[in-house]
């Protein structure tokens, strides 16, 4: 019955993610690689506009090793005015008490020229085991420093390839739908989607669909996209 320390549960989030068709790996691109990747105990560098891929690479690394997650948005971190070394001895102290696989986000919130920041990916750089960090930027800290000392993996989570919006389509219509197969597959071919804007369209279109009291349809998902 875990629960986090106090002090940074504000800035914590634990869950285990749940197992299904949606996490599988042919939805989210993935190297070939990844397993002996992750047993060098890498810092894994999710990067890129698709918050909702990154979400599903992490998921699919944590139910591979039958892990929680547990996520440190280090943003809500500095706000509380944890210090750094508070910072990395609780949450390391967090990660081996829940045995969960680290992630940390909001890194993206704060400025590139905070020190605490430099601190902060210096200790992660010694750290023994896989963690992974969402991010739209570069860091160059990371390529400089942290590499040196820890592996580090960079996985562009870019739009998925017309094959997988397909399926990411499908999978958030639900097996509930009445679509044409082609039509479903022209709108995938035609709209170069991230997995996380296809999430948001479905929910609008739905929404459209029950404003008129009827089945959601094509020409509802095409409304929503555009």
């Amino acid at each position: 019955d875990y629960q986090p320390d106090r002090k940074l549960s504000e800035a914590l989030e634990y869950y285990f993610p749940v197992q299904n068709e949606l996490n599988n790996h042919d939805l989210v691109d993935l190297p070939e690689d990844i397993d002996s990747l992750l047993v060098k105990k890498p810092l894994i560098v999710l990067y890129g506009q698709d918050e909702l891929q990154k979400q599903k690479i992490s998921e699919y690394l944590a139910n591979t090793h039958n892990q929680p997650l547990l996520i440190l948005d280090i943003n809500k971190a500095y706000q509380a005015q944890i210090s750094n070394s508070e910072l990395i001895r609780g949450f390391s102290r967090e990660i081996k008490l829940a045995n969960a696989l680290p992630i940390i986000v909001g890194l993206d919130q704060v400025p590139e020229n905070n020190t605490e920041i430099n601190t902060l990916f210096q200790s992660l750089s010694e750290f023994e085991e896989t963690i992974i960090i969402f991010t739209n930027r570069n860091w160059p800290i990371i390529r400089k420093e942290t590499e040196h000392i820890k592996p580090v993996y960079w996985l562009d989570c870019k739009n998925p390839t017309s094959g997988k919006r397909i399926k990411i389509w499908k999978q958030y219509l639900g097996k509930n739908f009445d679509i044409d197969e082609k039509e479903l597959e022209s709108l995938a071919n035609q709209f170069n989607l991230s997995a996380t804007q296809i999430q948001n369209i479905v929910y609008s279109a739905h929404d459209l669909a029950f404003k008129k009291g009827k089945q959601i349809s094509i020409e509802d998902l095409y409304e929503a996209t555009r």
